[in-house]
């Protein structure tokens, strides 16, 4: 036995020789391409394979409403009864209280109706035009909402802490949750 050892009771030795042990262990680096890492990592992409495919489905049923959606706000402008102005990049795909935030605060202020609506036959095309924003704001929150899930099962999938994918997809997801919480809140 070692000179530092005499001084101690049999039980305290193998406690300093354990804690010596654990010591040593922890100044080792640890390797993180070890194969039970890589095999924790694997089982961790198979337990997820529904996220990729969820965010593809989303970003296929998005994608299809936005479409449809601006295929029916030019015709819009046709089929009305009065000669009105087609629908613009920005009021076509920014929710109404981002594009237009003076309608909103007009709206509240005067307790009444916005100054959007003029005229009777105005009155139909403004209200399928709510509609349609309304209809726009859900097809791009479920296109966020797909393309966040899709960044997030790659990101967390390769490294997750060096993945920009993981870094960015819960922005993408909290502006589709806004986008589809702004869609309700549409004004003429």
């Amino acid at each position: 036995m070692t000179d530092g050892l005499q001084h101690f009771t049999p039980q305290e030795r193998v406690r300093l020789v354990r804690l010596r042990a654990l010591v040593r262990a922890t100044r080792q680096p640890r390797r993180t391409d070890a194969p039970d890492s890589r095999q924790h990592r694997a089982a961790r992409a198979v337990d997820r394979w529904w996220l990729p495919a969820v965010g593809v489905a989303l970003i296929g049923l998005g994608t299809l409403g936005v479409v449809r959606t601006s295929i029916a706000m030019d015709d819009l402008p046709r089929t009305s009864l009065v000669t009105v102005a087609p629908v613009s990049l920005g009021e076509r795909v920014l929710p109404g209280l981002i594009a237009h935030p003076g309608v909103y605060l007009s709206a509240i202020n005067g307790g009444g109706s916005s100054p959007l609506v003029g005229s009777a036959g105005d009155g139909l095309y403004r209200a399928r035009l709510i509609d349609l924003k309304a209809a726009m704001d859900r097809s791009e929150a479920a296109l966020a909402s797909g393309a966040g899930l899709l960044l997030l099962a790659v990101g967390t999938n390769a490294h997750p802490d060096t993945s920009l994918a993981a870094d960015v997809a819960p922005f993408l997801l909290i502006a589709a949750f806004l986008c589809a919480a702004l869609s309700f809140f549409e004004l003429p």
